[in-house]
């Protein structure tokens, strides 16, 4: 028995690199600042009030979680995205 399989063109997907340099640090700042600190708060009351240690890993897992969330929806919003090699890596040639 013979099985043909149809060919598929598989297109490399873009890399896309943050160009910090070029961002709006301070607003950047401004979004981080206001997110992170609820959960500054958060962690400051559950350390805090820690009765029972066996809760804790699912805790910083949590925060870790929402950390890294805010952090990458704040790039998202204010740090421009270039392909890579969109700029030239050097200007005289």
């Amino acid at each position: 028995m013979i099985i043909r399989v149809a060919q598929v063109a598989f297109c490399k997907p873009a890399q896309l690199q943050l160009r910090w340099d070029k961002c709006d640090g301070v607003l950047y700042y401004e979004y981080t600042g206001r997110l992170l600190m609820p959960l500054l708060v958060e962690v400051e009351r559950t350390l805090s009030s820690a009765n029972d240690y066996n809760d804790l890993p699912v805790f910083i897992d949590h925060i870790y979680d929402e950390t890294i969330q805010i952090l990458v929806n704040g790039a998202n919003k204010y740090v421009p995205r270039y392909h890579k090699n969109f700029l030239k890596f050097w200007w005289n040639e």
